[in-house]
């Protein structure tokens, strides 16, 4: 017997990780899937993805590496554009020789999967549905079922049974679907029939904790926290003192302030997902992430810093003499300040947006002149934006632009904590929200800097997929001392200005 598992489509809950990276009591969803079907005999897997995230593939290998993972055959192939289930059966009809399950991605396999099978082949039908409480669906299918089947579409059982082929429909109560908030909470409360806590979690003895709940390794239960029937708590999460928590999920390093009330949800260092949808919550005293930088990624942040305010202190004099220049060439601020998106993957930017700073180099009117000027951009109808001739750029304002000086008040935003002396260049808010796909927004996992790859391999001189390429790799590559090699290699790009404009 084989296996397909496909692309689910989300609920809004998720959307930030790939389904089959959602944790079911601390362990991803695609360990639950592939151990579940190797446990019961299934010989091959076939996993298809819309996209390849870079977190799952790092996963995969390391449990094809690890002598735990049960002997089975897990194949992993990339579909660009969603042809509906009736198409991807369609694509992998060469692997449907036998019976085969086709399970969404974010959904956990029947516990009686036996049971169905041969009840399935009992029956003697060409398709099962086995559909779950909100109506979500698996399918058991023979191979005679592809010929009747269309190139694109979804699959709708109904249909086929009513032109006279053999169709069964069961309902299972214990079909679990990840990807809504209900399913979520609803698939972990079945998985909870007693307390446990982790070896490595804390509980203070003040805390009262419920018979069935559970909390993973590494969390943190302060004294007079409730801890109620159904909640998880993931790793690495905190409940403050006199937190409540009724039947929630805590997602991975999320901390719950003070005396913070949360029911029937699941919990995010940003708001918390529930039956009416999402619920933004800024304050950091009722939620926040626990995470810290290491310790290492701190004195690196700190000795920037530090370099900066130094910098800063010997350009003064440069600093004024370019702000006197740039206000007697033209009308306005000497300085200017644009929304900017930096690191961390929150939110709906993926980046932690910020003011940067730069002196002004452009007349007043330029960003009201934008929209006319996009049909020249130098990189297409790409996210980037770059004009060969720019006409809103001031007489002073090329020279500094050519000479990088502009951008030397973003030390500022070095002191402030906002970039780095190295990094990947922060991106206006509509260049960030055009990047779609996951390769792309891994730029974001990597500080916002004031030079880069990018500036020493050229600048605009590069093509718009040579820039993300560059960003991608830089932010999986980055380290102290590739840091230090890009900052030395920058003062000759600057002198030669290798790509300047």
């Amino acid at each position: 017997m084989k296996a397909i598992i496909l692309p689910a489509k989300p609920d809004g809950f998720g959307a930030h990780l790939h389904e089959s990276l959602w944790p079911l009591l601390g362990r991803p969803l695609i360990d639950v899937q592939l151990d579940a079907l190797g446990e019961f005999g299934m010989r091959e897997v076939w996993v298809i993805l819309r996209y390849r995230p870079y977190g799952l593939d790092r996963h995969l290998q390391a449990r094809m590496a690890s002598s735990r993972a049960l002997p089975l055959m897990t194949t992993v192939r990339l579909e660009r554009s969603d042809r509906g289930l009736l198409g991807t059966l369609k694509r992998t009809s060469r692997f449907i020789t036998e019976t085969t399950l086709v399970l969404p991605a974010d959904m956990v396999p029947p516990a009686d999967l036996g049971a169905c099978v041969t009840e399935h082949r009992a029956n003697g039908v060409w398709l099962t549905e086995i559909l779950d409480p909100s109506g979500s669906a698996c399918f058991l299918l023979e191979p005679e079922l592809l010929a009747l089947l269309g190139d694109r579409g979804e699959l709708f059982p109904d249909m086929l049974a009513g032109a006279g082929h053999a169709v069964r429909s069961r309902f299972h109560p214990g079909l679990a679907r990840l990807g809504t908030p209900q399913g979520f909470l609803a698939a972990h409360a079945q998985l909870l029939t007693s307390r446990y806590v982790h070896p490595t979690a804390r509980v203070h003895p003040a805390a009262k904790l419920a018979e069935r709940v559970w909390i993973g390794p590494g969390c943190w239960v302060a004294r007079d926290a409730t801890i109620s029937d159904g909640t998880v708590m993931l790793e690495g999460s905190k409940a403050e003192r006199g937190a409540r928590l009724e039947g929630v999920v805590v997602l991975p390093h999320v901390r719950v302030g003070k005396a913070a009330r949360f029911r029937q949800s699941i919990v995010t260092s940003e708001g918390a997902f529930s039956e009416g949808g999402f619920t933004s919550e800024v304050d950091p005293d009722v939620l926040s992430s626990t995470r810290r930088n290491p310790r290492g990624e701190s004195l690196h942040q700190g000795l920037d810093m530090a370099l900066a305010a130094v910098a800063l202190l010997l350009l003064a004099p440069l600093l004024l003499l370019v702000a006197l220049i740039i206000r007697l060439d033209s009308p306005g601020p000497v300085f200017f300040s644009q929304l900017r998106v930096g690191q961390d993957r929150r939110g709906r930017l993926k980046g932690r947006v910020f003011e940067l700073y730069k002196f002004r180099t452009m007349h007043v009117d330029a960003d009201s002149r934008l929209a006319e000027l996009k049909a020249q951009n130098a990189y297409g109808s790409g996210p980037f934006f770059k004009l060969e001739n720019d006409p809103r750029i001031t007489r002073v304002g090329n020279f500094l632009r050519k000479a990088s000086l502009d951008e030397l008040p973003q030390l500022l935003n070095v002191v402030l904590g906002d970039m780095r002396l190295v990094g990947n260049r922060p991106l206006p808010v509509y260049e960030a929200e055009a990047l779609s796909e996951e390769w792309q927004r891994m730029r974001f996992t990597c500080p916002a800097g004031i030079t880069g790859l990018w500036q020493i391999s050229g600048r605009s001189d590069l093509s718009e997929h040579e820039r993300m390429v560059l960003d991608t790799v830089y932010s999986v590559t980055r380290s102290f001392w590739s840091d230090w090699v890009i900052l030395l290699k920058t003062l000759p790009a600057l002198l030669l200005r290798r790509g300047a404009r």
